[in-house]
Parts: structure tokens; sequence; C-alpha cells
């Protein structure tokens, strides 16, 4: 018995020490694969914080979310990210804060954090703006449809072909003068009453501009008088290759693709910069659209630069009608040849009906750049039935009797002319233009006054090596971006 027994003790006790190996095995198993686990939610809760710190101006201003390394401080480096994911990993490597619990719960893992840097990264300025472009088509790509992207298309299509861009008054007009000059030198003797323009207030009203016109005495106090400080913006830091840069490679996009996007990118900036007709408040210019497409420093040249080209544009369109137009071009001639007659040049008939129909098709423009600066639409091609001033209206001075009905048709509103000559600007122009703006504005706020979009992080990529007491190495790469949020 006492043999047997002793046999039975040997036997139990060689199976329990086997019980207790395969026990201790499966225990330091769960504990190795506890590690991986706990690393990989403690990284996504830290990561997670991280990107939750986005800039709230930015988000709030122009609907861009990134992160500003500088956390409205003086100094920018992407360690500042390092730090804080760095104080978030701590966080929550913790079981416990202190106190009785930590008597009360065992730390099953033990983890740390031994090493944590961010490897590769990608700033909105990154390929000359083309992140910044990213995310601004990104924020406005779900609000609209591209039934405006074909008519912008039919407009640009019938401005270039009918070579709108390239028309210029001055030159017929001139050689009307020089002929008109010409042959009143040459019947200079003859029985005959001196000759005056009858265009001649309209080149009184070119000289003093449209803005004059429209707003009057009062142009100077009511145009705003705000100037931005391109020196301490982004275009002037890039000149001087003084930009942060990230490392992720941008992949290349294709025609079409480019085609949507300078489309998307124009109409976000229309959604977020203000214009003479729908002004931002707390703006650093009053005239953000106009400031895009002009590029001058003051808000005062931008409006005058964009009404300039809107003007070029609509007195090109108009004047292109009234040649064009049998019945208007043989009334031109009718009181050509009548004003003509009446001084005894009959011969200044045909120099005098270029400048009548040039200063009709200005009278003309006149009335639509009243129109469409006071919200109104203008047809980009006018006809018959949207005409509105007669050569008499002409002949008798617009300029002296304002009192004329203003009547809108169907077309363009200012916002649309914009548009048109935003697809007319260049895209590098544009988009270094609309950086400045950006950070101008942000500036504004408080708290801001140092803003750089070149420290605002759009993607990060981010390695952390986590240790446990128990001997085990795990190495987490996290990856985010704020690219493909929408």
């Amino acid at each position: 018995m006492n043999s047997a027994g002793g046999y039975l003790t040997v036997f139990l006790s060689l199976i329990l020490s086997l019980i207790i190996m395969v026990s201790l095995g499966l225990i330091e198993g769960v504990r190795h694969n506890a590690v991986a686990l706990e690393s990989e939610c403690v990284a996504d809760v830290a990561w997670n914080s991280v990107f939750a710190e986005y800039h709230r101006g930015m988000a709030e201003r122009f609907n861009i979310f990134v992160l500003d390394a500088s956390y409205g401080t003086d100094y920018s480096a992407h360690s500042n990210i390092e730090r804080h994911y760095k104080k978030y990993l701590d966080r929550n490597v913790r079981v416990t804060d202190g106190g009785i619990w930590d008597y009360l719960i065992v730390d099953f893992v033990k983890l740390n954090v031994s090493e944590s840097q961010v490897n590769k990264a990608m700033l909105l300025t990154d390929g000359n703006g083309r992140v910044y472009r990213a995310m601004a088509v990104n924020a406005v790509k779900d609000d609209l449809n591209l039934h405006t992207l074909d008519k912008v298309m039919g407009w640009l299509d019938v401005i270039q072909g009918n070579g709108l861009l390239e028309w210029n008054s001055e030159q017929p007009r001139q050689e009307a003068q020089a002929q008109i000059g010409l042959l009143l030198k040459e019947t200079e003797g003859r029985e005959s009453q001196s000759f005056e323009s009858p265009t001649a207030y309209l080149d009184e009203v070119r000289k003093r501009g449209i803005l004059s016109w429209v707003l009057g005495d009062n142009a100077l106090a009511v145009v705003s008088n705000k100037t931005l400080l391109e020196e301490e913006l982004f275009s002037a830091r890039s000149k001087k290759n003084g930009i942060n840069k990230g490392n992720v490679d941008l992949p290349e996009t294709g025609f079409l693709e480019e085609t949507a996007e300078r489309f998307l990118f124009r109409e976000y900036l229309l959604s977020y910069f203000g214009n003479y007709l729908e002004q931002q408040e707390n703006s650093s210019l009053q005239y953000q659209i106009e400031y895009l497409i002009v590029g001058k420093p003051g808000d005062a040249d931008n409006l005058r630069g964009v009404i300039k080209r809107i003007t070029a544009i609509r007195e090109a369109a108009n004047a292109m009608y009234l040649f064009s137009d049998a019945e208007k071009s043989q009334t031109a001639e009718v009181a050509a040849f009548l004003l003509s007659t009446v001084v005894g040049l009959p011969e200044l008939t045909q120099p005098v009906k270029v400048l009548l129909l040039l200063g009709w098709s200005y009278g003309e423009t006149l009335h639509d750049m009243e129109l469409l600066l006071e919200g109104q639409q203008v047809p980009l091609l006018k006809d018959d039935r949207t005409w509105h001033y007669s050569l008499d209206n002409i002949l008798e001075g617009i300029g002296k009797d304002k009192e004329i009905e203003k009547v809108a048709g169907d077309g363009m509103h200012y916002k649309d002319y914009l548009r048109v000559l935003m697809m007319l600007t260049g895209q590098k122009e544009l988009t270094k233009r609309s950086m400045d703006l950006t950070e101008a504005d942000i500036r504004l706020l408080p708290g801001n006054s140092n803003f750089c979009l070149d420290n605002c992080y759009v993607e990060l990529e981010a390695e952390t090596e986590f240790t446990s007491d128990f001997g085990y190495t795990y190495s987490v790469t996290k990856k985010g971006s704020y690219l493909y949020l929408k």
C-alpha cells in the first residue's frame, strides 16, 4: 500500500507540474496578446485625441480641418505634435491615477511607452498649394451640382469664341477720331460749322470710371480702403523659400479631374470669401474675390480692376451686337449723316457712325454695370428684346439724365462674372492669393496673430514602441488624415 501510494503521489505531482506549466504558458500567451491589444488601443485613443485638436478657426471659418503645430504659440514644429501624442499615450497606459486603486487593481501587462515619433507628414501648403486646393474641393463638392460648371463653361466659350477678351474699343475709337481730324483738315477753309463729337460726354464718363458713375460723388466714402500686408503672408514666405514642407508624395491627377477641380476650387472660394455685393464680416479685405482675381493689396484697386474687366467684356459684347445688327447700324448711319450734314461735312458720316456705335455700346455698358452692381442680371449677349438704350437716349446725354428706367433681363449676375474671371485666372496665382487671405483672416481671430498655413498638418504617420515590465516589446504605426473626412 505504501509503495502504491508513493507511485500515485509521484504521478499526481508530475500531472500537476504539467498542468501548472501549461497554465503558465497560457497565461503568458494571454499576457503577450494583451500587450499587443492594449498597445493598439492606447495608440488609437491617443492618435484620435491628437487629431481632435484640429484648428477651430479654420474649421468654422473655412470648413478645412488641419492640425496647427504651433498650438497657438510662437513656436511651430512637428515635435509639438509628438509631445502631445506622447502625453496622451502616457495617460492611457496607466491603469490607475494613484490612491487606493493602486492597491485594489493589478496591472496585468504593466505597459510603458519607450519611444514615439512622427515619421511622415503632409502640410496644407504642400505641392504649391495642391493640398490646400484638394481640401477646399473636398469641403465644397457635396454642396454643389455640376450644372453650374456647364453654365460657366458655356459662358467661357461665348467670351473666348467671340474674342470679347481681346476686343478693345479704344483702337477703333481713336482711328475714327483720327479720320475725322484728317477730313476736317482737308476741308479747312470750306464754309462749315465747327464739329463736336456727339459722344464727347461719354468720353468724360470713361475717364471718371464706372464706380464714379454708379456711386456718384460718394464713391470714395463707400468703397473700402482696407489693405493687405502681403509681405507677412504665405506667398511672400514662399518666394524666400521660408516655408515648411511635408514628406508625403502627392498623386498626379488626370485632365478631367483637373478641370472639375479647377471649377470646384473656385466655387469653394466664392462660398467662403466675400465680394463687393456679399461681404464677409471681420475679414482682412472686404472685396476678397476681387483680390483673388486682380491681386492688388488694396480693396479699392481690386474692385476697380474687376469692374474694368467686366466693363471690357460687356462693352465688347454690346459693340459686337450693334455692329452686326443691321437695323441699329442703319439707325447710327442715318444719325451720323444728319449730324455731318448739319455742320456741312457729309464726308464725316462713316467715322461719326463708328463713334456713335462705340458710344452707344459704352452707354449700354454703363447701364449694364449699374444693374450688376445693384445685384441684378445682365445677359452676356443681348438681342433687341434685352437692349436698353435707344440711340436718342445716347444723343440726349445719359450722363445728364439718369432717370431712365433700368430694366434687368435674364443672364449673369455680378457673381457669375466673378466666376468667369476666376476661371480665367491662373491656378497658381489664385491658390497663393487665397492662401494669403486664409492666413490673414485667421490671424484676426483671438490667439492666432502668428498663424501660418505651412504649420498646418493635414496627414501624419507616427511610430510608437511600447515595452512591458514582463519583457515584451510591441511597435504600433498609426496614420491619420483630414483630407478625406467628408
